[in-house]
Protein backbone atom coordinates (compact mmCIF):
# COMPACT_ATOMS: atom_id res chain seq x y z
CA UNK A 1 0.00 0.00 0.00
CA UNK A 2 2.76 2.53 0.89
CA UNK A 3 4.57 2.03 -2.54
CA UNK A 4 1.35 2.71 -4.04
CA UNK A 5 1.33 6.07 -2.49
CA UNK A 6 4.58 6.67 -2.97
CA UNK A 7 4.44 5.72 -6.59
CA UNK A 8 1.45 7.82 -7.02
CA UNK A 9 3.31 10.94 -5.54
CA UNK A 10 1.19 10.82 -2.27
CA UNK A 11 3.10 11.89 1.08
CA UNK A 12 1.40 9.26 3.28
CA UNK A 13 3.45 6.68 1.65
CA UNK A 14 6.77 7.63 2.92
CA UNK A 15 5.35 7.54 6.40
CA UNK A 16 3.56 4.55 6.08
CA UNK A 17 7.09 3.33 4.83
CA UNK A 18 8.76 4.91 7.47
CA UNK A 19 6.24 3.34 10.09
CA UNK A 20 6.92 0.18 8.22
CA UNK A 21 11.20 0.27 8.82
CA UNK A 22 10.73 1.56 12.36
CA UNK A 23 8.49 -1.17 13.18
CA UNK A 24 10.58 -4.13 11.30
CA UNK A 25 13.85 -2.28 13.21
CA UNK A 26 12.46 -2.41 16.78
CA UNK A 27 10.80 -6.28 15.86
CA UNK A 28 14.79 -6.84 15.09
CA UNK A 29 16.21 -5.80 18.15
CA UNK A 30 13.22 -7.61 20.51
CA UNK A 31 14.06 -10.55 18.97
CA UNK A 32 18.13 -10.58 18.63
CA UNK A 33 18.11 -8.96 22.54
CA UNK A 34 14.94 -10.50 24.62
CA UNK A 35 14.01 -13.24 22.10
CA UNK A 36 10.34 -13.69 20.37
CA UNK A 37 8.62 -16.89 20.26
CA UNK A 38 9.48 -19.81 18.48
CA UNK A 39 12.32 -17.51 16.74
CA UNK A 40 15.91 -18.11 17.49
CA UNK A 41 18.54 -15.65 18.43
CA UNK A 42 20.09 -15.39 15.40
CA UNK A 43 22.71 -12.37 15.17
CA UNK A 44 24.33 -12.56 11.67
CA UNK A 45 21.75 -14.11 9.89
CA UNK A 46 22.37 -12.34 6.42
CA UNK A 47 18.61 -12.32 5.41
CA UNK A 48 18.25 -10.33 8.53
CA UNK A 49 21.10 -8.02 8.13
CA UNK A 50 19.70 -7.66 4.58
CA UNK A 51 16.62 -6.25 5.90
CA UNK A 52 17.77 -4.02 8.60
CA UNK A 53 20.15 -2.86 5.87
CA UNK A 54 17.45 -1.62 3.67
CA UNK A 55 15.45 -0.58 6.66
CA UNK A 56 17.80 1.87 7.83
CA UNK A 57 18.41 2.82 3.63
CA UNK A 58 14.30 3.63 3.41
CA UNK A 59 14.40 5.47 6.31
CA UNK A 60 17.51 7.84 5.10
CA UNK A 61 15.96 7.96 1.85
CA UNK A 62 12.27 8.74 2.78
CA UNK A 63 13.84 11.52 5.53
CA UNK A 64 15.62 13.08 2.36
CA UNK A 65 12.65 12.96 0.16
CA UNK A 66 9.94 14.47 2.81
CA UNK A 67 12.68 17.83 3.63
CA UNK A 68 13.07 17.93 -0.29
CA UNK A 69 9.36 18.27 -1.06
CA UNK A 70 7.64 20.52 1.22
CA UNK A 71 4.12 19.88 -0.05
Amino acid sequence: MSALAIHSGQRVGWWLGIGDAILSLVLYVAQVSIGLPGLPRLWHEPTRLLSVLLAVVFLLLAVRVLRRDPA
